[in-house]
């Protein structure tokens, strides 16, 4: 992540950024919003125009390095836990932390002229974005070692399906 702000650091003037992060969890087959956690049961949506996508999830754009790991932060303490023989804290759910890069050449601008070149070349206001996907899998432990009984069984029953 830190190479990401320090590239943009060192881009071309004429290319503004956008970097936006979401943090979800799937637990007990539900999709919930680690950002925003009254935000559960949230569907994911395909579309030509947007591709895959999580309806209703939070989505916050951040400036730096050290806001990426302060909402990652934020959001691993909204996660299910539950105390196992064998985990203090062991995760019950999947996350899933995803961040979007939109770069975009501003209208007008010329991009820098190369030595072959005979002169800078006119931009038009083109785009791309690209999606970093990381996942965190519910760790799989053995029913018979963690001493689970009750919803953690039944958590653990489900994880190791």
């Amino acid at each position: 992540v830190e190479s990401i702000f320090e590239g943009i650091e060192n881009a071309d003037v004429n290319i503004e950024f956008a970097v936006e992060v979401s943090y979800v969890e799937i637990y007990l087959e539900q999709i919930k919003d680690l950002l925003h956690p009254a935000n559960d049961n949230l569907k994911i949506r395909e579309s030509k125009a947007k591709g895959i996508w999580i309806q209703g999830v939070t989505e916050t754009y951040v400036t730096s390095n050290q806001e990426v790991l302060d909402i990652m932060e934020t959001g691993g303490r909204n996660r299910a836990i539950a105390s196992t023989n064998m985990n203090a804290e062991s995760s019950r759910s999947h996350s899933v932390f995803i961040l979007k890069l939109t770069q975009k050449h501003k209208v007008g601008a010329r991009a820098s002229q190369q030595a072959f070149e005979p002169e800078p070349v006119q931009i038009h206001g083109s785009s791309k974005s690209s999606k970093l996907i990381l996942v965190d899998l519910a760790g799989s432990e053995k029913v018979s070692k963690t001493g689970a009984s009750g919803q953690t069984l039944k958590e653990a029953q489900g994880i190791n399906k």
